[in-house]
């Protein structure tokens, strides 16, 4: 994804995610059912007579385990690799397909990404750690792309180029929003990936330090 204007639209999607967005998509979440469902039945327990002094706390607490255990209690599917290597070559059939039915502008799009999920797969074939990650990657590349290509590409071309839509979009440019978001949350999994990478690159140092003693480097690259 290093065209320009891919580059532009992506930042512009971003920043119309405001922060009420931000707290409805946390309301909608894992973190907060689990929460809300383990403070509902720290509660059910004061009611009960189980738990009297220092009840709020207690649900507060409560509250506090559920939103915090939710990413570890639910572990995403991860896919083989060679089952990435199947949805990509799909992925990359079902571009080729579009193309005559969508502006270059737009195959080149689909290519970039399909790019960028097949250097994220490589680069994720030995991260233990993100395994939600790795799962909405896997996601787009194998449903949520093919998906919106198949839908447009069921539309007749002129319809699809010319219509306006309800909110004065033609089909055409309802693709390119979702492109966009798609576009989006990959940079986003990308920079996540790459933080990974540091973090163990700098983990790493420090276990040579310990086990070879001082050695009188920063890891940052400059010699002490």
């Amino acid at each position: 994804m290093n065209s320009k204007t891919i580059a532009e639209s992506t930042q512009a999607h971003a920043k119309q995610r405001t922060t009420g967005q931000k707290i409805d998509d946390y309301l909608h979440g894992e973190r907060n059912v689990w929460g809300s469902g383990l403070g509902l039945v720290a509660l059910g327990l004061h009611f009960a007579g189980v738990v009297v002094d220092w009840w709020l706390y207690a649900v507060i607490a409560a509250y506090l385990i559920g939103s915090l255990s939710a990413g570890f209690l639910r572990r995403e599917p991860v896919v083989p690799v060679e089952q990435k290597n199947e949805y990509e070559g799909d992925l990359e059939a079902l571009i080729t397909s579009a193309q005559g039915r969508l502006p270059e502008r737009e195959i080149m799009r689909l290519r970039a990404i399909n790019r960028t999920i097949s250097e994220m797969n490589s680069n994720m074939a030995d991260t233990t750690i993100l395994d939600h990650e790795v799962h909405i990657t896997q996601q787009i590349a194998r449903s949520y792309l093919p998906r919106l290509l198949r839908t447009y590409l069921r539309l007749p071309d002129q319809y699809a180029r010319s219509h306006k839509l309800k909110t004065g979009k033609t089909p055409v440019e309802v693709l390119q929003d979702q492109l966009s978001i798609l576009e989006t949350e990959l940079e986003q999994i990308e920079i996540k990936l790459h933080e990974n990478d540091v973090r163990a690159l700098v983990a790493h140092g420090r276990f040579l330090e310990e086990k070879f003693g001082q050695c009188g480097f920063d890891w940052l690259g400059k010699k002490a």
